[in-house]
Formats: C-alpha cells, structure tokens, sequence
C-alpha cells in the first residue's frame, strides 16, 4: 500500500506539472531562441574577420542554421548604406547556400548593384535557390557590361530551367562576344531542354571556338534534330579540331542513322587517337557487332545489312 500511495502522489504532481507545460515549455524556447540568435549575430561578425578558419566556420554554421538565419543575413544585405560591401557579397552567397525562397526578393534587388561582384553573386545564389520569380530580372542581366556577370547569369538561368529565358539564352549564343558566356549559354539551353531553339545551335555548329562546336554537335543529336546530321557529319570528316571530330562521332552515334556508317567507319583511320574510340563506340552501338578498328571489316558488314536497315 505504501507504494501505491507514492506512486499516486507522484502521478498528482506529474499531472500539475503538466499542467503548467505550455509556458514552461514557451520559456525554454525562448531562451534556446535567445541563445541562437546570439550565436547567429556572432557568426555574421565572424565574417569579417582576417582569419580564414574562422569565416570558413562561420559561413558552414549559418548554412547549417538555414531558415533561422535568413533574417539575419537579409537585413544585412539590405542595409547597403552602412555595412560593408564584401560583407554583403559573402551574405548573399551564404543566403544562396541555404535556398531559402524567402529571400528571393531581397536578391533581386541588389541584382543591379555597382559592383560587380555583387550582381554575379546575386545570380548564383538565385541560380542555386530556383526560384522562377527571378527569371524576368536575371533575363535583364543578359545584358550586363561585364562577360563574369553575364556568364553566372546564363547558368543561374539555366539551373532555375524555366522555359521563359530560352529565346534570350539563344540570342547570347550567337550574339554575346565572349566564347565563355556562349559556352554557358548552349550550356543552359540544354539543361532547359529548350529544342524550339535548335536553329541557334545549328549556327554554333560554325562558330569559330571548337569546344562551342563539340558541344553544339552533341546537343543537337541529343534532342534528334535530323536537319543537323549532314553538317555534323561533314563536320567529322573535315573539321580541322581533333575535340570538334570526336564530339561529332560521338553524336553521330546518338542518332543512329544507318547512312552514316562509311563516315564512321572511315573516321576509325583518323589521326586522333579519341575520335577513333568514339567512332567505334559509336559503331558498335548501331550494329550490336565489334570488329574492333578492322575498317574492312565494318565496310563487309555494312555492305551485308545496309538493305535491311533500309539504305
């Protein structure tokens, strides 16, 4: 019975105490709050420091907090009169990293600083958080006086993948007078899947840089335009970039179209030791055979089942 008698006056005060819990409970976070955001201002201070293991700490621990430090970080990006400017930078990209759609429109706005390194950061902190509000300004940048500015632009837009920014990332392929700024555009095009775009990239299949060339090649096998595959496969046979031939035998190979088997198989005799191995690859993928680089061989082959695949 004693123990009965325990155990029922322990179970009284337990119910009381549960009882009082939500306020209990209310105080303890407040002070928990209280205790974060002390260490998320510490953090932002931390920043500004020379030591590099101490920013770098600093910059993980605000990533780790994510939404709670969002504030924080905002008010400091948007106090453009009083604090400093590499701050802001580093905030912004830090605000990036958490991915945050909260603070998209705070972003935006700063798209247009004077510095530079702030508006490229802007585009790929928006870039890194994909939110589409910021297609219509990051389309605006497109146009922006400096090629880094631009470049981070076209692969923000490209990450956030809508289709709204195709027309004008296909003008910056033909138009833009950086080779690196075109790259991320074809680049973007691709991640957005934009094919309607296609007549663009079959103009960079001539542009003077031979990686911009490659690449178009095997975007537009990716997406089967038919009306690319005699130039691309002329661009096997002739282009005078070892990179360009084996990017083209590479994407032959993608629209496994039987007509193009002499060029592949004259392409096994190529100088270049990767255009080879995409030719063969590229081969073996359309026959299900392997003759290795045994150019008569193939040509044997070809000859026994060019009417069976209808050519």
């Amino acid at each position: 019975m004693k123990i009965v008698r325990v155990t029922g006056v322990f179970l009284v005060a337990a119910a009381f105490m549960l009882a009082m819990l939500p306020s209990g409970v209310s105080a303890i976070e407040e002070k928990f709050d209280y205790r974060l955001q002390q260490k998320i201002e510490k953090a932002i201070k931390d920043l500004q420091v020379k030591e590099g293991t101490i920013k770098r700490k600093a910059k993980s621990n605000l990533i780790a907090w994510g939404s709670d430090a969002v504030e924080p970080l905002l008010a400091i990006v948007k106090d453009w009169g009083n604090q400093p400017e590499d701050l802001r930078v580093v905030c912004v990209e830090i605000l990036g990293e958490i991915k945050d759609t909260a603070a998209v429109p705070v972003i935006i706005t700063v798209l247009d600083d004077k510095r530079m390194t702030m508006r490229y950061t802007a585009a790929k902190a928006l870039g890194s958080i994909g939110d589409n509000r910021a297609t219509p300004d990051l389309i605006k940048l497109l146009k922006d006086s400096e090629w880094q500015v631009r470049l981070f632009t076209a692969e923000a837009l490209g990450k956030i993948k809508d289709r709204a920014a195709s027309k004008p990332l296909a003008a910056i392929v033909t138009d833009d007078p950086e080779d690196k700024v075109k790259m991320q555009a074809l680049k973007a095009l691709d991640s957005i899947a934009a094919k309607d775009e296609y007549p663009t990239v079959i103009k960079a299949l001539s542009d003077a840089t031979p990686d911009i060339r490659g690449y178009a090649a095997e975007l537009l096998a990716s997406w089967q335009v038919e009306e690319a595959l005699p130039e691309i496969v002329k661009m096997l046979k002739d282009d005078r970039a070892n990179t360009v031939r084996a990017s083209c035998a590479n994407a032959v190979g993608i629209y496994k179209n039987m007509s193009t088997f002499p060029a592949l198989i004259q392409a096994l005799g190529d100088e270049y030791k990767d255009v080879k191995i995409y030719a063969l690859d590229s081969l073996k993928k359309m026959s299900g055979q392997n003759f290795e680089y045994d150019q008569a061989a193939w040509n044997h082959w070809f000859e026994l089942n060019k009417a069976k695949a209808g050519n």
